[in-house]
């Protein structure tokens, strides 16, 4: 068959960012000579996400709708427009929306199925990520009508979609992925320091869900306890609270122990989680955190709010992780001192961490994307 009589499989996000790419290749990948995967965003340039131009894809198609124009600045009219045009031509087979919430998105979804394509909306939501407000949740359901399955980042998120309306409609797991081999890449070459050298790492924009406050008062706490320790507690990042984040850090008389970064790139978070002692990822609201997955792929051990997502997957308690409500002051202090004092705690921790691992990469999109399209089983 032909390239050009081969179905197409469509994802639609507001901006491809490093992850996207992983995902859109993977599935090209395995697709190969069965379908055209393609991939379309909205623009290359969001206000909220500092990501780079991810440019063209190596086995998949990426279509840019709207150049270089900010995601959050876009007429709804305009979007929709070209979200129908691209899924209602002849050959798309089935589309994965992003977005689901959306006027312009919903408007595509159901062109789709006017039209015999398969919609499938992807999500990472829970339910208990935010108070929740029943006439809004009831708008949502109505939201879910036109599409023919849900594809979940994991077990929370696939409870929510059933919450929504989907209980009749497949839904599959593994949305939230990362390419483990790109993230591995990304500190090829660099020697690990020894255990006793390693930092605390959090990897997160500096904005109130993040919790960082809460968590310099944690670090604070587990200094107190473990006075002699040299651990550094490096925050990965940058954003509108950073003042008052250095403010509060210096009246716990931290500034000697933190390190604010700002805003880096992938290849500089690969290198301070390779050198990492944990990740620690203290959210009050996390839809997912893939920093989690990508912690997992040097073999780190996590500390964790209860509300993170990959929870759900990719940590297990006492396991490889330490999971705590992002209130706790003295349960993230005490398992810091576990991690962080204590080599053979690390080490049994370290060995989850690996095994766990594969279910954060994007083969589990693969299986995830497979039962959507019936297609590629025939």
């Amino acid at each position: 068959m032909s390239c050009e009589t081969l179905p197409r499989v469509l994802f639609v996000w507001d901006q491809f960012g490093p992850y996207h790419m992983d995902r859109c290749e993977a599935v090209g990948k395995a697709l190969a000579g069965r379908a055209r995967v393609v991939g379309i965003e909205l623009s290359a340039v969001s206000l909220t996400y500092a990501w780079d131009v991810t440019g063209n894809g190596r086995h998949f198609e990426k279509h840019t709708l709207f150049g270089s124009k900010p995601t959050e600045t876009l007429p709804v009219a305009d979007v929709a427009r070209a979200l129908v045009h691209a899924v209602t031509r002849p050959d798309v087979r089935a589309v994965f929306f992003s977005g689901y919430e959306r006027p312009s998105h919903f408007l595509a979804a159901l062109a789709a199925r006017a039209c015999g394509r398969r919609a499938v909306v992807m999500l990472d939501s829970k339910y208990d990520d935010k108070p929740r407000r029943a006439a809004l949740e009831a708008m949502k359901r109505l939201l879910m009508f036109p599409y023919s399955g849900g594809f979940a980042a994991g077990g929370r998120s696939a409870d929510y979609l059933r919450f929504l309306g989907l209980q009749r409609r497949p839904i599959t797991t593994g949305y939230d992925t990362v390419s483990l081999d790109r993230i591995r890449a990304l500190a090829a070459g660099t020697t690990p320091q020894p255990w006793p050298a390693r930092p605390f790492v959090a990897v997160a924009r500096y904005v109130p869900k993040k919790n960082l406050a809460f968590l310099l008062h944690a670090y604070a706490r587990f200094r107190r306890i473990d006075p002699t320790s040299r651990r550094r507690l490096i925050l990965c990042g940058g954003g509108p609270l950073e003042g008052e984040l250095r403010a509060t850090a210096a009246e716990l008389g931290l500034l000697d122990w933190v390190d604010f970064t700002g805003f880096v790139g992938q290849a500089e978070v690969a290198l301070h989680l390779a050198n990492a002692v944990c990740l620690l990822l203290p959210s009050i609201e996390e839809q997912w955190g893939l920093v989690v997955n990508e912690a997992l792929a040097f073999a780190l051990p996590v500390i964790l709010a209860t509300n993170v997502g990959a929870i759900d997957l990719l940590a297990v308690e006492n396991g490889n992780a330490f999971i705590h409500a992002p209130t706790d002051h003295d349960g993230w202090a005490r398992a810091m001192m576990a991690i962080g004092s204590e080599p053979s705690t690390w080490q049994r921790m370290t060995a989850q961490s690996a095994a766990l691992a594969p279910l954060g990469d994007v083969g589990e999109f693969v299986s995830g994307v497979l039962p959507h399209l019936p297609f590629a089983t025939d």
